[in-house]
């Protein structure tokens, strides 16, 4: 091939890159990631775990430590689904910006720019505020919930029992501290009825009070059944207290807590066992 083959070419190549079509795809690209990631972030509340795990996916090339063990195994669609966004909206964004500066006349306009910079504050608003979209939804999904955490309240606190057993509709549980139980752990996480929520623990801090500790997609908040401004700090039944450090108030009496566990021994759990 002479070097007017070799021109000739490289200027197809670089007039279909440069062509329309291409450019507006690059433009239907970057949206779509944009709008399917912020759903994602919406939908899943583990999404923060997937994010630690990509980056340190991404540290350990630079370390003697195996990208490959870095990221726990059920953590691994996250950390691919992050680098498809991220090497979809880094190529997309090069395309749009290539069609700007040697693009055709209608991707190099006035209107262009402008919805460029809206592009650029949406990612820009995503990646900020990714963590209060997580919350945001974590909230909707729990506040249409409520109904059926108010039932399996009503119920628990009219029988609470006294010991193991099993109790419709979460199953077999095991009651602490033996004699006089505030925690019921729950043995298989079973799903609230008539939601996609499941839960690990009930904890009965007073004769009014119940937290349910939630599992699975929720995995690290509770649903707070207490009657007070804002929910309050509790010793559990399997000893320890637990602070709150962010809670939403979802209606009256109920609330979205996210605690942190201080382990101590309360001396009244060690006499109960």
């Amino acid at each position: 091939m002479n070097q007017d083959q070799a021109d000739s070419r490289w200027k197809r190549v670089r007039g279909w890159l440069l062509s329309r079509n291409v450019i507006r795809v690059c433009w239907v690209m970057n949206v779509a990631v944009l709008l399917g990631t912020t759903v994602w972030i919406l939908r899943d509340g583990k999404f923060a775990e997937g994010v630690v795990a990509f980056k340190r996916h991404i540290a350990a090339y630079g370390n003697e430590e195996s990208a490959l063990t870095v990221v726990p195994p059920l953590l691994w669609p996250r950390v691919d689904a992050l680098w498809f966004v991220f090497i979809t909206a880094v190529t997309s964004s090069a395309g749009i910006f290539t069609g700007l500066v040697a693009g055709a006349g209608i991707h190099r306009g006035v209107r262009a720019w402008l919805v460029l910079m809206l592009l650029l504050a949406g990612w820009l608003t995503l990646i900020t505020t990714w963590p209060q979209l997580v919350w945001q939804g974590q909230v909707w999904r729990v506040a249409g919930a409520l109904p059926e955490f108010n039932q399996l309240s009503e119920k628990l606190l009219s029988n609470w029992p006294d010991n193991d057993g099993d109790i419709e509709p979460l199953g077999p549980f095991m009651a602490y501290p033996i004699g006089k139980p505030r925690t019921l752990m729950l043995i298989k996480n079973p799903q609230v009825p008539g939601t996609g929520l499941t839960i690990s623990l009930i904890e009965r801090n007073t004769e009014e009070t119940l937290l349910f500790q939630l599992a699975g997609n929720e995995e690290g908040l509770w649903v707070v059944k207490e009657q007070a401004d804002e929910p309050q700090a509790f010793f559990s039944g399997l000893d320890g207290e637990y602070m709150p450090v962010h809670f939403r108030r979802l209606k009256l009496g109920w609330f979205l807590v996210r605690y942190i566990y201080a382990p101590t021994v309360m001396p009244e759990s060690r006499q109960a066992r």
